[in-house]
C-alpha cells in the first residue's frame, strides 16, 4: 500500500538547460539577490581577538553548510542560470541575469523554506482525552489544522488534529533516501518518497502500530499538515506525501527534500545589480 501521506574571483555558472547535459557559461551581469542566516549578528562581537576570530570561522562553517544547500535545491529544481556564493560570513549571494518579480519569488521559496519534514503520530480525541497533562507535554502534543481534500470550485475545508510533535519515532527528512514527483490517488500532483534502511524499518515499526487501531499519521512539511491519511496496514520504505499542490510545487519540494533540510532560517536582505565587467 502507499501511504497518502563575497569572494569575487573568476567566477563561472553552471547551467541547466532542460533536456541537456551541463554547459558552461560565463555571468558577468546581471541580478544579485543577498540573503542572510537568521541568526548571524551584523557584527562578531566578542571580549578578545581569539573569541572574535573563533565565532567568525563558526559562522564562516554554517555559512557553508546553508551554502551548500542552497545550491543544491537551485541546481535540481529547474534551468535558471545561477551562481551561489557567499559574501561577508552570515551571506549567501544568489546571482543570476536576469530575474523578474516572480521569479524572484520562486528563489525566495526554495531559498528560505527550511525543508523540514516529520511523520507524527495522530491521537484520537478518545486517546487525548485519556492523556494526563503531564503525558501531553511530555510528547509535545499539539491541535495542527489540516487541509481536507475538496472538487474544484469548492470553498477550503480543515479539520483539526491532536499530533505529537515529539514521539519515539523521530521519522524525518534524514530519513530519506530518494524523493520524486508522483500522483495522489485522485491524479493529483505529489511527492513521492523511499526512506533508507533505518527509516524503513522505524516507519514500519510506527504503521505496525497506528494500522492496528486504524490511526493516522501526520505529514508536516515546515511545520504545516499537508495530509494525515489513515493507515490501514504495515508499510515499509515507500509512500507519498499529498496536499495542494501544483506540478511545480512538487518540482520544488522535490528539489528542497533531496538537498535536505537547512539547519538555520535565510531571511532576504537586499536585491541589487552586479556587472563584473566594470570592476577595476
Amino acid at each position: 500500500m502507499v501511504l497518502g501521506v563575497c569572494l569575487l574571483a573568476a567566477l563561472t555558472v553552471w547551467m541547466f538547460p532542460a533536456g541537456c547535459g551541463r554547459t558552461r557559461a560565463p555571468l558577468t551581469e546581471g541580478v544579485e539577490l543577498c540573503y542572510r542566516l537568521s541568526g548571524a549578528p551584523a557584527d562578531v562581537a566578542a571580549v578578545s581577538e581569539q573569541e572574535k576570530a573563533e565565532q567568525r570561522e563558526k559562522l564562516i562553517r554554517r555559512t557553508e553548510n546553508a551554502l551548500d544547500i542552497v545550491r543544491r535545491r537551485l541546481e535540481a529544481a529547474g534551468d535558471l542560470p545561477v551562481i551561489v556564493l557567499m559574501g561577508d560570513p552570515g551571506e549567501i549571494l544568489i546571482r543570476t541575469a536576469a530575474l523578474s518579480k516572480i521569479g524572484q519569488q520562486w528563489v525566495d521559496n526554495l531559498v528560505t523554506q527550511l525543508g523540514v519534514l516529520e511523520f507524527r503520530i495522530v491521537l484520537s480525541p478518545k486517546e487525548y482525552e485519556a492523556m494526563s497533562q503531564q503525558e501531553r507535554r511530555r510528547t509535545d502534543v499539539q491541535i495542527m489544522r489540516a487541509k481536507l481534500h475538496t472538487e474544484g470550485g469548492e470553498e477550503p475545508r480543515y479539520e483539526s488534529l491532536y499530533v505529537q510533535r515529539n514521539d519515539d519515532y523521530h521519522l524525518g527528512g534524514k530519513h530519506l533516501k530518494r524523493v520524486f514527483a508522483s500522483q495522489d490517488e485522485f491524479g493529483g500532483p505529489a511527492v513521492g518518497f523511499e526512506l533508507t534502511d533505518e527509516g524503513a524499518e522505524v516507519f514500519s515499526g510506527m504503521t505496525t502500530m497506528q494500522s492496528a487501531k486504524e490511526g493516522r499519521i501526520a505529514i508536516i512539511l515546515n511545520g504545516t499538515v499537508t495530509s494525515a491519511p489513515v493507515v490501514r496496514t504495515k508499510i515499509g520504505s515507500r509512500g507519498i506525501i499529498t496536499g495542494d499542490f501544483t506540478s511545480r510545487d512538487v518540482e520544488d519540494l522535490v528539489a528542497v527534500l533531496q538537498a535536505g533540510e537547512l539547519g538555520e532560517s535565510l531571511v532576504f536582505v537586499a536585491r541589487r545589480r552586479f556587472d563584473l565587467k566594470e570592476t577595476p
